[in-house]
């Protein structure tokens, strides 16, 4: 039996409720060349009978059950298993449009992205679509790079793509990282990609509430510090190749600055005289605001004093 065109890894940790609109989009798709592996991560409920149910149905699709080790490791599962030529993540309460697969007919990019919206409380939103656009020069896919990187979730989340598997080669997700592993993946990954393709098929987020990442992640300064450090790696991999600009890089200090907030607040100490902190604050010095290096200067220097 030959391999399919695409492996589809669907990490599922307590998902019965999203877990049938997940998989019936999937099987519903008009390109029918792929697999689905469901890794079951450990469920207490009822989704392992639940993939289990779809395996026995329809031999496109693989269940596997594992201990609980993370979404992370859920996914690596997913990799060491797949045959197929493209590789595509997607979320067990996320769904994707009856049209998602057809892109990746005659593809021949090494990345291929797609639209995502988000629905909140049924309502879909209009304004995350991609347009449409072929990236066939390295200077091309920088620029699409620079442009995206700071400003859209669509390079942030390993989900809405299709990833080559001869690129992919021996990649994989940081188990140490809970938060911030799926964006140093994608970074990864484009740090080896010379040309990638836009389409404007829908990759659908479910959004269920609207709790600020502060209080959802609520980490500690050492957390939220080693995870941006890691993305930090990450980033300079890819920016060697695609030349983004140090500047892109601030974008992701506060946001881990706000995800740390609650202990930030009570301690600054910790975030401003950590020396991982003031190695990215030197690297994107050149390239930011000079009223936001001297606010951080000045409160470093006072904490020196006091």
């Amino acid at each position: 039996m030959s391999s399919p065109l695409i492996s589809v890894i669907v990490p599922v940790y307590n998902a019965e409720i999203t877990l049938r609109q997940c998989v019936d989009s999937i099987l519903c798709q008009g390109y029918r060349d792929f697999e689905l592996l469901l890794i079951d991560d450990g469920s207490k409920d009822s989704s392992p009978a639940i993939c289990d149910e779809y395996a026995s149905k329809d031999n496109r699709v693989k269940a596997f059950h594992k201990e609980n080790a993370g979404v992370s490791a859920a996914r690596n599962k997913g990799l060491e298993n797949a045959s197929g030529e493209w590789i595509t993540f997607i979320d067990s309460d996320d769904y994707i449009s009856e049209d998602y697969f057809r892109g990746v007919e005659g593809c021949k990019q090494q990345l291929l992205i797609t639209g995502f919206r988000d629905e909140v409380g049924g309502n879909v939103s209009d304004n995350v679509k991609m347009v449409s656009a072929i990236y066939q020069s390295p200077e091309d896919v920088s620029l699409f790079i620079r442009t995206q990187v700071s400003s859209n979730m669509v390079l942030r989340g390993p989900w809405g793509k299709f990833y080559r598997r001869e690129i992919i080669g021996n990649q994989v997700f940081n188990t140490q990282m809970k938060l911030g592993e799926d964006t140093c993946f994608v970074f990864d990954y484009l740090a080896k990609c010379s040309f990638l393709e836009v389409n404007a098929s829908s990759y659908y987020v479910i959004r269920r509430g609207t709790v600020p990442d502060a209080i959802k992640y609520n980490s500690s300064v050492d957390y939220a510090v080693r995870s941006l450090h890691y993305i930090w790696e990450s980033f300079r991999n890819m920016e060697k190749v695609h030349q983004l600009g140090h500047g892109c890089f601030y974008t992701f200090i506060g946001y881990y600055k706000l995800v740390c907030k609650h202990e930030w607040k009570n301690n600054l100490e910790s975030w401003y005289r950590n020396p991982k902190v003031h190695a990215m604050y030197k690297y994107v010095s050149h390239e930011i605001p000079l009223s936001i290096l001297i606010k951080y200067y000045l409160i470093r220097l006072f904490l020196c004093f006091y």
